[in-house]
């Protein structure tokens, strides 16, 4: 015959003489489970995080590697640093993004991107590119902090399940010899932005902007150009410029 197991029905004393309650019990059973679920949480999070700054570092050595002159700030991350070239004494600002795109959705681009920074080019800090086609960068460019440059945008097709499954639209971004970019200015595809020419914090360029010009507002309109003959700065009406 085989035998059976008695399962006890009362729950254990306590030090009083009184039985411990079950809500209790159980809840003093699941702490150190839960203790040991967060330290494996911890563990899993500090690994995934120190993932993810070795990747930034390898990144950061290999354009260092390729770019040996260029000046760094704490914090400036890429994405495919082997589409990004900077020629000598160039000087990237803290916390700067650098990315640049070969494929988008899984499907290779028709061709390869291409990001390039003149010599003696300064950004403050908070530089953003995202290039997924061409972005060039003359020599001597005064960046200031939190500037936004790109050169693609998603497509407009509202037939789609989202936006962001429509293909890049990519057009390219050149800003010249010399050019000052003040705060928290958007520069969007397909813009040139002429030698020496100004942007004033806050703008947004959405459409060129000739040589030796200042542009401001969103969008970006041009208020004055430089006369070279006066060796002073002018209205944009007065000179006809638009």
């Amino acid at each position: 015959m085989a035998r059976t197991r008695t399962v006890p029905t009362t729950l254990p004393l306590c030090g009083d003489g009184s039985r411990q309650d079950a809500s209790s019990y159980d809840f003093f059973e699941w702490i150190p489970i839960c203790f040991a679920f967060m330290i494996v949480w911890k563990i899993m999070l500090f690994f995934s995080r120190l993932k993810k700054v070795l990747e930034d570092v390898a990144k950061t050595v290999k354009f260092l590697r390729a770019n040996p002159k260029v000046s760094l700030g704490w914090g400036v991350r890429f994405r495919l640093p082997q589409y990004v070239s900077c020629e000598e004494t160039v000087s990237i600002g803290e916390e700067s993004r650098l990315y640049c795109w070969d494929s988008y959705g899984g499907v290779p681009l028709p061709k390869a991107p291409e990001l390039s920074i003149g010599r003696g080019t300064r950004a403050t800090r908070n530089l953003t590119i995202q290039c997924a086609g061409s972005v060039r960068i003359g020599c001597d460019v005064l960046i200031a902090s939190d500037v936004f440059i790109t050169d693609y945008n998603h497509g407009l097709d509202p037939a789609s399940v989202s936006y962001l499954s429509n293909p890049l639209q990519v057009e390219s971004v050149e800003v010249c010899d010399g050019a000052w970019i003040g705060n928290n200015v958007v520069i969007l595809p397909g813009v040139r932005i002429g030698r020496k020419a100004v942007v004033g914090a806050g703008s947004v360029v959405s459409r060129s902007i000739p040589d030796y010009c200042i542009a401001v507002g969103n969008p970006a309109r041009v208020v004055k150009r430089f006369d070279s003959i006066s060796s002073r700065w002018v209205a944009a009406i007065a000179s006809g410029v638009q």
